[in-house]
């Protein structure tokens, strides 16, 4: 479960080894316009996920449609 940047989503998920499932994705529906497309496109590949890979605080999700990267925020 997570947020889009306007609506929270959850799914199914299933991690073997590196290998990554994402089942299909619900979410709310606000309506916010500004957001709405980057947050389709953003849960169209997240349920195209096919491996994760975890470095220096990095996570990347590898799809078919292109790489999800996601870097962790200092605390400072």
């Amino acid at each position: 479960s997570g947020s889009g940047g306007c609506n929270g989503y959850f799914a199914e998920a299933t991690l073997s080894g590196n290998q990554l499932t994402v089942g299909p994705i619900s979410s709310t529906k606000i309506a916010c316009a500004v957001t709405l497309a980057q947050e389709s496109d953003y849960f169209n590949l997240l349920g195209q996920a096919q491996s994760v890979a975890i470095a220096d605080n990095v996570l990347t999700i590898t799809t078919t449609g292109g790489d999800l990267i996601f870097q962790a925020q200092s605390s400072e």
